[in-house]
C-alpha cells in the first residue's frame, strides 16, 4: 500500500513538473492601460526590433519591458513580423486611438534575450487581449521597388541626411542649413549621427505606408544608409514632394491593398516623388507574402 501512495505521489509530482515546464514565458507582473493621445497620433512605422531609439517609448531594459504602444506595435513587436503581414485586425488596432502604456517585469534570474521578452509579449497579448493567430503564405499584389531609366540618384552616407525646408506649398524647398546640411547637426559636411529613418533597410516599409500594398527592395542598394544627391534625408524628401495627400495610406488589410492610389490635388503622387527623387520606381508585382492572421482578439481586459 505505501509502494502504492508513493507511486501515485511521485506520478503526480512528475505530472506537475511536466506542467510547469511546458508554460509559456511570461512577465513575472504586467499592468496594461490605455493612453490618452490626441486623435490621429502617428503610428510607429519602422519593422519591430523591441527597440526603438529615441524616436518612440518602447524596449527591454534590464528586468523591465515598456511599450506606448497600438494592438498593432505590440503585434509586431511580439511576433517579429512587419505591419503590412498582418491580417485580420479590427479598425481599432491601427486606427492611431487605440494606444496602450504596457509596463512589465521581467521573472528574476538572468537578463532575457529579445527573443525571451517577444515570447512573453505573446503570453501576455494571448492573456490580456484574448489573441489567437497563424501564419499562412499567400501570393498578394506588392510594389518592387527597382532602379529607375537613369539609375539612383542617392549616395551612399555615414552620417545623417539634412532635411528639406518646410514650405506652405507642397513642402518643396532647398535642406535646412544649406546643401547636405541641417541645424540639428546632420547632412553631408560632417554632420551627426545616423537616424533611424535614415536607414535604408527600412525605406521599403515606409513606402508601404505611402502605398496601397507591401513595397520589396529589388534595388541591389546594399549600403546601411543613403541622401540624396543634394544631400537630403530620402524618407523626408518623398514625404515633403508628396504633401498630406499621399494616397493609400499603407494600413488595414494587406491583402486589401490592390489599387493603384490616385494622387492627391496637394502633392505629389509617392510614385513620382520616388521617381524623381531617388531614381527608383515602384512596379506592381505579385509575391508570396507570410502573413500573420489574427483569428481573434478583444479590447484588453482591466488590470
Amino acid at each position: 500500500m505505501n509502494r502504492f501512495l508513493l507511486l501515485v505521489t511521485l506520478t503526480a509530482a512528475a505530472v506537475r513538473m511536466q506542467a510547469q515546464s511546458e508554460a509559456p514565458p511570461a512577465f513575472e507582473v504586467a499592468s496594461v492601460r490605455q493612453h490618452a493621445i490626441p486623435v490621429g497620433m502617428m503610428r510607429r512605422p519602422w519593422s519591430p526590433n523591441i527597440d526603438c531609439g529615441p524616436i518612440a517609448r518602447c524596449g527591454l531594459s534590464g528586468n523591465r519591458f515598456t511599450e506606448l504602444a497600438s494592438l498593432t506595435d505590440l503585434i509586431m513587436d511580439a511576433y517579429k513580423v512587419k505591419r503590412f503581414q498582418i491580417s485580420g485586425l479590427p479598425s481599432w488596432g491601427d486606427s492611431g486611438r487605440d494606444v496602450y502604456d504596457v509596463a512589465a517585469t521581467m521573472p528574476e534570474g538572468p537578463t532575457p534575450t529579445l527573443d525571451q521578452a517577444r515570447r512573453m509579449l505573446q503570453t501576455l497579448l494571448a492573456d490580456r487581449f484574448q489573441l489567437k493567430v497563424h501564419h499562412e503564405t499567400k501570393e498578394l499584389p506588392v510594389y518592387a521597388l527597382v532602379a529607375g531609366k537613369n539609375g539612383p540618384k542617392l549616395k551612399p552616407t555615414a552620417v545623417a541626411c539634412g532635411l528639406p525646408e518646410i514650405t506652405g506649398g507642397g513642402g518643396r524647398g532647398a535642406p535646412r542649413g544649406g546643401e547636405g546640411g541641417s541645424k540639428g547637426g546632420g547632412g553631408g559636411r560632417g554632420g551627426g549621427a545616423l537616424t533611424l529613418l535614415n536607414s535604408w533597410a527600412l525605406m521599403p516599409e515606409m513606402l508601404s505606408m505611402f502605398a496601397d500594398r507591401p513595397v520589396i527592395d529589388k534595388t541591389g542598394l546594399v549600403e546601411p544608409a543613403y541622401c540624396t544627391l543634394d544631400g537630403q534625408d530620402p524618407l523626408f524628401s518623398v514625404i515633403m514632394l508628396v504633401g498630406p495627400g499621399a494616397g493609400g495610406g499603407g494600413r488595414g488589410d494587406a491583402q486589401a491593398r490592390t489599387t493603384i492610389p490616385d494622387a492627391d490635388s496637394s502633392g505629389a503622387s509617392i510614385f513620382t516623388a520616388v521617381e524623381e527623387k531617388w531614381g527608383l520606381k515602384l512596379e506592381p508585382q505579385k509575391a508570396p507574402v507570410e502573413l500573420l492572421v489574427i483569428d481573434h482578439v478583444a479590447r484588453p481586459s482591466e488590470n
